[in-house]
């Protein structure tokens, strides 16, 4: 089985487009992190020396501007985008078409490139002929990240309801492969079950810094160090969030102190969260009263969340313990 395959029980040929425009400006992406940014000629490129800072004030490297250019320029070719926008440029821009919204982070994890560390790009689909700034995650249909290290993969889930009755639901990962022809084979499949019940022996905790001021994050930390959890954690969210998926267990946190959230909702927070709870597991902003992240409305393209992702189990037992008084 290949992407093609996958593909074909999508129902809506639209979004079989769209997840291909994602598969082809992964490549690129790919390309240009492998060959450099001298390789691709972009006015994004040439424009790199003058954009030191994104509206979030990260420091922007020509890799950032570069894949951000690639994955827009290919998404704004598919018919049926009604607009695309980008943690790097977080505006919506008009698309072709009337029926669905891509929002992405071109290049998750820039900050540890130099270290040659994995690093990822993240996408989300939205159901919508309007504006993201309104809908929730609920009304996305699909999401899919890419990973950039040993091995090019990509990672889609797609809503049940738009996929033929043969597909099991769940997640599909697939290799990008050069042997013999060029395409996307299948690396793996994952239940719609996976995490469901599964107990959590890896942590992955972000915003450690956090623990000084938080003492329920502290403790929580503590336990899980105290209970022998796996720490596995590099900076970058994509890969460290997929790493739950593919151990089949394990919990991702980026707490955060009054005022100071890092993590984006659009391009980050919310398609991860689309791609863990298709495989059963859990996501919240870690408050008490939080149900999921695919719960919240979309009030500005700039917002920022803790988040908690994996296990269910573990995840109740974060919120628990973070909200403890």
């Amino acid at each position: 089985m290949d992407l093609e395959n996958f593909l074909e029980q999508v129902k809506d040929p639209d979004l079989r487009q769209i997840v291909h425009a994602i598969a082809e400006a992964s490549v690129s992406i790919d390309q240009v992190l492998r060959n450099g940014v001298q390789d691709v000629s972009s006015s994004a490129v040439a424009a790199a020396p003058g954009q030191q800072h994104n509206a979030f004030g990260d420091a922007q490297l020509s890799e950032d501007l570069t894949a951000d250019h690639l994955a827009r320029s290919r998404l704004l070719q598919v018919p049926c985008v009604s607009y695309v926008s980008s943690e790097e440029n977080p505006t919506e821009q008009r698309g072709p078409g009337h029926k669905y919204a891509v929002a992405f982070d071109p290049l998750d994890g820039s900050s540890v490139l130099e270290s040659n560390f994995s690093v990822g790009s993240i996408f989300g689909v939205w159901r919508t002929a309007e504006r993201l700034v309104g809908c929730q995650g609920r009304d996305m249909v699909a999401a899919a990240v890419t990973l950039y290290g040993p091995r090019l993969v990509l990672v889609v889930a797609v809503d049940p309801g738009l996929m033929s009755s043969d597909w099991p639901g769940g997640v599909a990962s697939f290799r990008w492969t050069t042997s013999n022809d060029a395409r996307w084979r299948l690396l793996k499949q994952w239940s719609p079950d996976l995490l469901r019940h599964s107990s959590a022996s890896l942590f992955a905790p972000g915003n450690l810094r956090a623990t000084q001021e938080l003492p329920p994050y502290d403790r929580m930390v503590r336990s899980w160090i105290e209970s022998r959890y796996t720490l596995r954690y590099s900076g970058a969210m994509a890969p460290d969030v997929f790493q739950i998926i593919a151990k089949g267990q394990g919990i991702f946190c980026n707490p955060s102190v009054p005022g100071k959230a890092k993590l984006r909702l659009v391009y980050e927070a919310l398609p991860l969260a689309f791609l863990v709870e298709a495989v059963g597991g859990r996501s919240s902003d870690g408050s008490r009263t939080s149900t999921s992240l695919l719960d919240k409305r979309i009030t500005l393209l700039i917002e920022r969340t803790p988040v908690v992702l994996g296990s269910p189990s573990e995840v109740q037992r974060y919120i628990e313990a973070m909200n403890e008084t």
